[in-house]
C-alpha cells in the first residue's frame, strides 16, 4: 500500500476532512486533549495577505504547490497518491488566504465544499515551513 505524502494532506486540508467527514462546509482546527484524543474547534477565516509570502511556493518533494496572490487569491495544487488508485491524481483547490498573528489561514472550495484551515508557519527568505495544528507534521516549501 502506498503512503500518502505529508504535503498532500496539507494542501487538500485532509486533516479537516478526516476530522469532520465530507460535508458541504467544514471549518476546523484540531487540538489534542490530555488523553491524546482529538477535539474539533470551529475556525473562522481571518487575516490579510502578507507581502512577504506572496508568490509561488513548491514543496520539497514537488508534489504540492501554494500560489499566494497579492490580492488574497489562493490556488493550491497537489498530487494525491490515493490508496487503490492506478496512478496519482492532481487535485486543485482555489480560494483565499490571509495571515493573522503569525498564522496562515486558507479558505478553499472544491467539489466536497468549503474548508477553512489554519497553519502556523515560519518564513525565512525563500523557505516556508508550514505546520498543521494538533499533529506533529510540517511541510517545507521553497519559492518556485
Amino acid at each position: 500500500m502506498k503512503r500518502i505524502p505529508k504535503s498532500c494532506w496539507l494542501l487538500v486540508s485532509g486533516l479537516a476532512i478526516i476530522l469532520v467527514g465530507c460535508r458541504a462546509s467544514s471549518s476546523v482546527d484540531s487540538d489534542s486533549t490530555d488523553d491524546g484524543a482529538k477535539s474539533v474547534k470551529p475556525v473562522a477565516f481571518q487575516g490579510t495577505p502578507d507581502p512577504a509570502l506572496v508568490g509561488k511556493w513548491v514543496s520539497t518533494g514537488g508534489d504540492s504547490v501554494f500560489e499566494l496572490g497579492k490580492d488574497g487569491n489562493l490556488k493550491m495544487t497537489s498530487i494525491v497518491h490515493a490508496p487503490g488508485a492506478s496512478k496519482p491524481q492532481e487535485r486543485q483547490r482555489t480560494g483565499f488566504w490571509g495571515v493573522s498573528d503569525k498564522t496562515l489561514y486558507t479558505k478553499t472550495t472544491d467539489t466536497s465544499g468549503e474548508t477553512v484551515a489554519k497553519y502556523s508557519f515560519e518564513e525565512k527568505g525563500n523557505s516556508l515551513t508550514v505546520y498543521i495544528s494538533g499533529i506533529k507534521m510540517k511541510t517545507i516549501f521553497h519559492r518556485g
